[in-house]
């Protein structure tokens, strides 16, 4: 009804409207004392003899909702003025706002089910970006050891029988492929607990020369041995009988000369760099593939990580694919033990 009232106040009533709302008012002082008081609210409207409602009688937020609808008779500034002065006289106070335990539960919910759609997705949306940038570290060593294939006959960096895995940086950085500080960026998944370390500064990387590695201690050596080769797993030679044989870079896109390091933590040495859901290798032809284990392509059961005979060492023919972590060394015996 108060609606209506508004409307006959603004002339917005139809006549048929218009006459049975008068025939109400003669009947209703009641209904005649709120047209007053709506009267009153308009601009220029009323007088201070009116008769006015009772303050505890007229509905919270009554005066707002009028001005709102008649805004347009008015500058803006001016029917805000009105509004607040209007809520101020005839509004009774509401007190603070506060959530009640129901509204709590309600939010809570919704905040819940929010979540559970919301950090799934975020989570394996930073796992997808981290894996990107494992994979360009990759393909972006592969091009250094590409080209220094290029310069020496063929041959990748060669892990002689008795030094680690992790020396392959050391050759890249000798011949000038990378300087150390692109390197330690390069060596890094972000994805692997060796970066955790690094951003708590735990552990430092930094691949020594040559002459760094010849006149350190042998606990300074044993410490590069672990960090030169960063996250990943090099490739080690493979014997020919008696022959230890470095291995040639046939541009082969079944043969894996880089990748995410293994973990004694699980099976097969599988890799935890990604979460231990997957590794990425880097083949010879510059491939890098994201792979749920860590065995190659059309060879059943042949890990990475491991020779025929199930051993973190040198391959037993040059069929037999092993890539160890950055201290292991071709001969098992000679692991972690050389000075």
């Amino acid at each position: 009804m108060r609606n209506l009232l508004v409307r006959y106040l603004l002339g917005e009533l139809n006549p048929q409207e218009q006459e049975q709302l008068e025939a109400e008012l003669r009947d209703s002082p009641e209904l005649r004392r709120e047209l007053a008081y709506l009267q009153a609210c308009l601009p220029g409207g009323g007088d201070d003899d009116v008769e006015r409602p009772r303050t505890d009688d007229a509905p919270s937020g009554l005066a707002e909702r009028t001005l709102e609808r008649i805004s347009g008779d008015a500058p803006r500034e001016e029917t805000q003025h009105r509004a607040a002065a209007v809520a101020a006289a005839y509004d009774p106070p509401t007190g603070t706002a506060s959530w009640s335990l129901a509204d709590l539960t309600v939010a809570g919910g919704v905040f819940l089910a929010i979540s559970m759609l919301f950090l799934p997705a975020l989570r394996q949306s930073r796992d997808a970006s981290r894996r990107t940038g494992c994979a360009d570290n990759l393909r972006q060593l592969g091009v250094m050891l590409e080209g220094f294939s290029e310069q020496h006959g063929r041959f990748f960096p060669t892990v002689s029988r008795t030094e680690n895995a992790g020396i392959f940086a050391v050759y890249l950085l000798e011949d000038e492929y990378a300087g150390p500080d692109e390197l330690a960026r390069l060596l890094l998944c972000r994805s692997s607990p060796l970066a955790e370390d690094v951003a708590e500064k735990r552990v430092f990387i930094r691949v020594p020369t040559m002459c760094e590695l010849a006149a350190a201690t042998c606990k300074e050596r044993k410490m590069w041995k672990q960090l030169m080769g960063g996250s990943y797993a090099y490739r080690m030679g493979y014997y020919e009988g008696d022959r230890y044989c470095a291995i040639r870079n046939e541009r082969s896109c079944r043969k894996a000369i880089l990748a995410d390091a293994p973990s004694d933590d699980l099976d097969n040495l599988q890799s935890v760099n990604h979460g231990g859901c997957g590794v990425n290798v880097l083949y010879q032809d510059g491939c890098v593939r994201y792979q749920k284990d860590a065995t190659l392509p059309d060879v059943y059961q042949d890990v990475i990580y491991l020779n025929d005979e199930g051993e973190e060492a040198a391959g037993l023919d040059r069929d037999d694919t092993v890539l160890g972590r950055s201290e292991a060394t071709p001969d098992k015996l000679s692991m972690g033990l050389t000075p």
